[in-house]
């Protein structure tokens, strides 16, 4: 079972859909941070992970050191807090990646993970 230290560990941030799910359970009460980072190239894995506190710019930082760590390219990353509304998870993006909706409902139904969301921008406009 992984440690639930506050310091970053040997794990990967990228989450199991055991882990997402217990999450998105969280968000339903709290506002959490979030970081997406796009697969770099066709072959490449997508990194989705949440946190109940961390700096969203902090998180995106950890998660290009681990890309950086597998040896991927530098990639784009997204980032902002999450939150339910309505029964619709809401990601409002401090940046946003090109594609990301399309990326992410994959992603979610990788992990089998049945949610419905909508993209906000950092004016406010839904993506």
């Amino acid at each position: 079972m992984p440690e639930e230290e506050g310091g970053n560990d040997e794990e990967s941030l990228d989450l199991d859909t055991a882990d997402l799910k217990k999450f998105l359970k969280k968000a339903k009460t709290k506002v959490l941070t979030f970081v997406y980072a796009p697969p770099a190239g066709s072959d490449g894995e997508g990194v989705f992970t949440l946190h109940n506190r961390k700096n969203p710019k902090a998180l995106s930082k950890d998660v290009n050191d681990e890309k950086k760590e597998k040896g991927e390219k530098g990639t784009k990353v997204s980032f902002g807090k999450m939150e339910f509304k309505d029964d619709v998870l809401v990601l409002t993006c401090d940046k946003v990646v090109p594609g990301m909706e399309k990326k992410l409902t994959k992603l979610f139904r990788e992990k089998r993970v049945q949610a419905k969301f909508k993209i906000v921008g950092p004016g406010g406009e839904e993506v």
